[in-house]
Formats: C-alpha cells, structure tokens, sequence
C-alpha cells in the first residue's frame, strides 16, 4: 500500500469534462434538464430544499426563465392537488428574480409569468378542435384532458391572484370571458 501511485484524471475524462461544464456555466441544455429534475421531484416535503436547489441551478437568461414559467404551468395545469405549491413555488421564485435579476429580461420572472399565464389562458380558451372522424369515445376523453387543463389553468391563476403575482385588474376580465361562452367547461 506503501507503494500506491496515486490516479490522475486525464484531461478528457468524464469527471474532468463535468468540471469543464460547471466551470464554464451551464448551457441551455443542461440547465432545461435540471429543472425539468427538480420539478419532477418537487413534494410539498421536499419544498424547501428544492426551490433552493431550483434557484441556484444556473437560471441565467430570459429563455431559462420561459423554459421554467412553461414547465410549472403545465405542472399546475395538471396537478390540481400540487396547485398551491406550485403557486407557493412562483412566489418563491418571484422574490429570488428580484433578488438576482436575469440579464435581458426587464418584466422578470412576474413579467415571464403574467405573459405565459395570459397566453396560456388564451390558448386553453379556444373551443376544443379536433378531426371530425375521431369516435365518440375518442371525442370524450379529449373533452375530459381538455376540461381537466382549463380547470387546471383557471384554478392556477386563482392561486397566483391570491399572492398578488398577478395583478387584480385581471380576475374581472377572467370572469368575463368565462361567462361570455357558458358553456360547461367555462361555468365549472
């Protein structure tokens, strides 16, 4: 044992091109990966630790913030019962933003978020289309993705008002294209 030579890592390695990465920032790529991981792991008991972990995994430019606004929508959208931890986490990311602004993104994460809420709204909000040659039993369930998504949205951006990240002025103009077309979908 006296006689061991201690390994060198060769400047190609693995190890050493991971150093590389960490050393040189990290890329598009990998900083959309980490946050699709965290998110995939994000529970109410890990909350804490991840948005910590969320917050310093190299969110640097205006498109990792879509990217992030984009992933936690469609979370929210689809996890009704994550929904105000969802919301609790765009708070926490508010004040991070605010904290350490992203260079070229003037609105922030609340500008990125108020943006993508608004057209993701909007995109949910157009009648439900479809090939006409779909069964009836096919036409059902794209009915019940579709109302669990728009209730997903709506549900959302009620848990974002209640934390004032989205400005009060909106939930009149909300409720009125709900009830502009009643139909079961708007009135649920």
């Amino acid at each position: 044992a006296a006689d061991a030579v201690a390994l060198r890592a060769s400047p190609t390695s693995w190890a050493a091109q991971r150093r590389l990465l960490r050393e040189a920032g990290a890329g598009a790529c990998e900083v959309s990966r980490e946050i699709r991981s965290i998110l995939n792991k994000l529970t109410v008991e890990k909350f804490q630790q991840l948005c910590s972990k969320l917050a310093q995994c190299g969110i640097s430019t205006k498109d990792h913030l879509v990217l992030l606004v984009n992933e936690v929508l469609e979370k929210a959208a689809s996890q009704h019962h994550f929904m105000d931890m969802y919301a609790d986490l765009c708070l926490f990311l508010d004040e991070f933003f605010v904290e350490h602004p992203v260079a070229q993104c003037p609105g922030g994460f609340r500008g990125v978020l108020r943006a993508k809420c608004r057209e993701s709204f909007e995109q949910k909000l157009k009648a439900l289309e479809g090939p006409q040659e779909l069964a009836t039993e096919e036409q059902e369930q794209e009915a019940v993705k579709y109302k669990h998504r728009m209730v997903g949205n709506i549900r959302f951006a009620g848990a974002l008002l209640t934390r004032k990240l989205l400005p009060g002025k909106l939930l009149p103009l909300l409720l009125d294209v709900l009830f502009e077309d009643p139909t079961p979908e708007m009135l649920e």
